[in-house]
């Protein structure tokens, strides 16, 4: 407490302290349970900030990320080794100039797909070189030129519902591929097996046409509407592998024994395209049922109505079917054929599906990030 201004030089040691001011900038509330959200499905989060790193490593703390308080400092990082090393094995970078931060993105690029939010110009270059850029709505007009998503309400939390949007699509796409590439992969078997042995195609279009609405059409609308924003397991390739492969190639052995039996013992007119197209309507009807495991009210209720509905159909539009009635004898095939491809498709679906799981396994150890060990706390 002092009576005249003070200088430069003025010893201060005599002051008498009235009072102590703090200045805090409060992180926004929804960021803790956003960035929570985000670690909890295996998302790494980083700050990479301007600022001081210990001012950094506070608020970072505060939003809950984890080893907040191992930070860096980038004025010390003075080769392209230290950088990549510093972005790998920590989670708080501050004083970072705009093109450290262009170049710790593209190093986390090289494993990793990388989106990146920021507000201000000095974030482009990264924004630019990052997957997926994000800009806050309250951010400069150039940081929301060259984003590809724009928060408008500013709020963090919306990402999170960005993301089960974007899982919702994955994961509906995944399911509804594998359901179309079934009838892909038989009919381009069948259609070898008929230029092979100088057949006809077994199928007439209006019976492809029911198929199509009953295997493909119907189910994989209906499972859209369900909301599945589960963290996606499995890729289109290894999902198809998994399902549509196992029952597309059971279709075909199914084809090939029929052939051979019906050029041993020949079946009268219309019997062996009519045991056919109930086998792959079956093989393909088991498809869906896999793919809807587990079973729910929702897709169980899908799932008897399909089931109805091609039944009704069958009915109706018999006489335009072109298929042979049904006798005693198509029905002791009919059982005989279908026991062997439920049996056929177990089989090859339990192979393709420990195939799989050694590949992934395989996959996950070769690909272990040799950073994650480092960024243990030592």
């Amino acid at each position: 407490k002092i009576d005249h201004p003070l200088n430069k030089s003025a010893n201060l040691f005599d002051l008498e302290p009235l009072a102590l001011i703090a200045l805090s900038d409060p992180i926004r509330s929804d960021v803790a349970k956003t960035i929570a959200f985000f670690q909890a499905n295996g998302i790494d989060v980083k700050v990479i900030s301007g600022d001081h790193p210990e001012t950094v490593s506070a608020i970072a703390a505060q939003a809950g990320i984890k080893q907040a308080e191992l930070y860096v400092d980038a004025r010390t990082l003075q080769s392209e080794s230290e950088l990549k090393a510093a972005i790998y094995e920590s989670n708080v970078i501050g004083r970072a100039t705009p093109t450290q931060k262009r170049q710790m993105i593209h190093y986390l690029k090289e494993d990793n797909r990388v989106a990146m939010t920021g507000d201000g110009v000095n974030d482009i270059l990264a924004l630019k070189e990052a997957d997926c850029s994000i800009a806050m709505g309250s951010g400069s007009d150039a940081v929301r030129q060259i984003s590809q998503i724009i928060l408008m309400d500013g709020k963090l939390s919306s990402l999170v519902d960005v993301v089960k949007e974007g899982r919702l699509v994955v994961n509906n796409t995944i399911r509804s591929a594998s359901m179309y590439y079934v009838k892909t992969i038989y009919t381009v078997g069948l259609a070898l097996l008929a230029i092979f042995g100088n057949a006809p195609f077994p199928f007439i279009p209006f019976q492809i046409m029911l198929m199509d609405m009953f295997i493909e059409g119907f189910p994989s609308f209906m499972i859209s509407f369900e909301r599945n924003v589960n963290k996606p397991i499995d890729t289109i390739g290894s999902h198809v592998l998994k399902f549509s492969v196992p029952n597309a190639v059971t279709i075909m052995i199914c084809a090939v024994l029929l052939r051979f039996y019906s050029y041993l013992y020949p079946l009268a007119s219309g019997m062996y395209p009519t045991i056919l197209f109930f086998t792959v309507a079956f093989v393909s009807l088991h498809l869906i049922y896999r793919i809807y495991q587990p079973v729910n009210l929702y897709r169980g209720t899908i799932l008897l109505l399909d089931l109805i509905g091609f039944i009704l159909a069958l009915l109706i539009f018999w006489p335009f079917m072109n298929l042979h009635a049904i006798t005693r004898l198509m029905v002791y095939f009919l059982i005989g054929i279908l026991l062997l491809a439920t049996f056929s498709t177990e089989i090859f679906a339990r192979l393709i599906q420990k195939r799989v799981d050694i590949s992934y396994a395989e996959r996950q150890s070769q690909n272990i990030d040799w950073y994650r060990e480092k960024k243990m706390p030592k």
